[in-house]
């Protein structure tokens, strides 16, 4: 049955497949999506192809009669939207099914035998389909279907858009073209916009090749100029980047020596004063340590003093307060030096002995050398010398 009925059953039951490939992609069953989109796709190439072998038997003239470019171009206007929204909407199933299926690098692999050329693929597909290639670093694989697109279209001066080259209408397996055999200047750019700047600029980072491929494109001038302006820019803000990230490597090369050099220095400056921390900690714990014995001793005492009471005495005016606990303790250590001049009496007596003996001695040998006078025994009977006698 033909498609330009708009409420033919052979219409609903395509849409009802393609509602239930939608229903599969978002229940995440991407292969029975992919299967389905693509069985709708057949199923519009058999139909066409009957509807259009229905129509080339009806000839017909001006009057009466239509031309056959006529009837595979306009004189079906409906049908034509029609049969576009379908091929659309499977095909949109189809490139999202791939994609979820890691297979984005065949999606136009297994999309040109189903619409016979990859010019004759609606835009909208090869926008998002090319789109994705690049997102998941395909960008070759991008760049061929791109040159195989462009080689099917060209500018007509009277349309002002671009159309389809006759060789690739002959490849259309619905044996006619639909709306998207005319694209506007407007969507045309779009895609070289996506070619030049995602493709070879971006993707494949070779903005020479984008500059040498303008130059050979079916564009123009206006639109070239424009084109090769927005990649120069480009160029020079990469080189822009690059010079500021050689000069921030260079300085981050001199920080990283400075750092070291820091970093040495505060590992010495760490060093002496962790020595000077340990030295510092013995001390303070030395200290530590003599303030708990003493604390202990005093802590000692205070609980000795709750036992005992204290002595007041008064002695006229003068008041004394001793504790038992400090009269104990002064008792206790007379008691126990007594007890130790008993136990060493002999011994101190010997050596006090001893020293005092040493200090007689000593004193004795000192008043002898201090006052020795040689007396000569024969002075009593000698005569005195005979100077003596005549002074006299």
């Amino acid at each position: 049955m033909e498609l330009s009925e708009s409420n033919s059953p052979r219409d609903n039951e395509l849409w009802e497949e393609i509602e239930k490939s939608e229903r599969y992609l978002v229940s995440c069953m991407y292969e029975e999506a992919a299967s389905t989109s693509s069985s709708v796709l057949r199923k519009l190439w058999e139909a066409t192809s009957i509807e259009l072998e229905s129509s080339r038997h009806k000839p017909t003239l001006e009057n009466g009669f239509e031309k056959e470019d006529d009837r595979e171009s306009g004189i079906k206007e409906e049908d034509n939207l029609e049969v576009n929204d379908m091929l659309e909407a499977a095909a949109m199933v189809f490139i999202q099914a791939y994609k979820h299926t890691n297979r984005t690098r065949d999606i136009f692999q297994d999309l040109k035998p189903l619409f016979g050329s990859v010019s004759l693929i609606p835009y909208s597909i090869i926008l998002t389909g090319v789109c994705l290639q690049v997102h998941e670093g395909e960008s070759l694989i991008a760049r061929d279907t791109l040159d195989e697109f462009f080689e099917g279209w060209i500018f007509s001066q009277d349309k002002s858009c671009y159309i389809l080259l006759e060789a690739e209408r002959k490849k259309a397996p619905w044996g006619r073209i639909w709306t998207c055999s005319h694209l506007p200047r407007k969507k045309y750019m779009q895609i070289i916009e996506l070619y030049t700047f995602s493709v070879l600029v971006k993707g494949l980072k070779n903005a020479q090749l984008a500059l040498n491929w303008l130059k050979k494109a079916d564009l123009l001038e206006e639109e070239r100029q424009d084109m090769a302006l927005k990649i120069r820019s480009v160029l020079s803000l990469k080189e822009a980047n690059s010079d500021t990230s050689h000069k921030q490597e260079a300085s981050k090369g001199k920080d990283h020596l400075l750092n070291n050099a820091e970093t040495g220095v505060l590992h010495m400056g760490k060093a002496s004063s962790e020595s000077n921390n340990r030295s510092k900690n013995t001390e303070i714990c030395g200290t530590l340590k003599q303030n708990k014995a003493v604390s202990k001793i005093s802590r000692l005492l205070e609980s000795l003093s709750l036992w005992f009471p204290t002595i007041n005495l008064r002695l006229g005016n003068l008041h004394i307060a001793m504790p038992w606990s400090n009269i104990i303790f002064v008792c206790a250590t007379m008691f126990l030096l007594v007890y130790g001049l008993k136990r060493k009496r002999e011994f101190v007596k010997r050596n006090l002995r001893n020293r005092l003996g040493a200090l007689r001695r000593t004193l004795i040998d000192f008043w002898q050398l201090a006052f020795n006078v040689q007396v000569n025994p024969l002075a009593a009977v000698q005569p005195l010398p005979s100077s003596t006698h005549m002074s006299r």
